[in-house]
């Protein structure tokens, strides 16, 4: 079966893009969430830019990996790391809570 290239998600421009309207994100959006210009956005999004300094900030922004954005997979989900973890609790949790915690996500996530 060939890909058809209107809906074919084989740049990181299309798989940013795609995810943006999944979110009903404007450009503008988008660039405020990752720290970087529109003009940056549009850029990507058009395939001029193909290696993006904030690809971890504008793939947090749309919720999927940077991996997915890169193509190295087609899962979008998000990788869970300890700086993740920690970003998301409480900051006054000793680091043994979150040792704990992270042993709990590691020992039961999904393969």
């Amino acid at each position: 079966m060939t890909k058809n290239p209107e809906t074919s998600l084989d740049t990181i421009g299309k798989r940013v893009r795609a995810r943006r309207k999944h979110l009903r994100m404007t450009q503008g959006d988008l660039a405020a969430a990752a720290g970087c210009t529109q003009q940056s956005i549009v850029q990507l999004e058009g395939d001029k830019i193909t290696n993006p300094q904030k690809i971890l900030e504008i793939a947090d922004a749309l919720g999927v990996s940077a991996r997915y954005l890169k193509m190295l997979t087609d899962d979008p989900a998000p990788s869970i790391t300890t700086a993740r973890v920690r970003a998301e609790l409480d900051d006054d949790l000793p680091p043994e809570a979150i040792a704990q915690i992270w042993a709990l996500i590691q020992r039961y996530k999904q393969p």
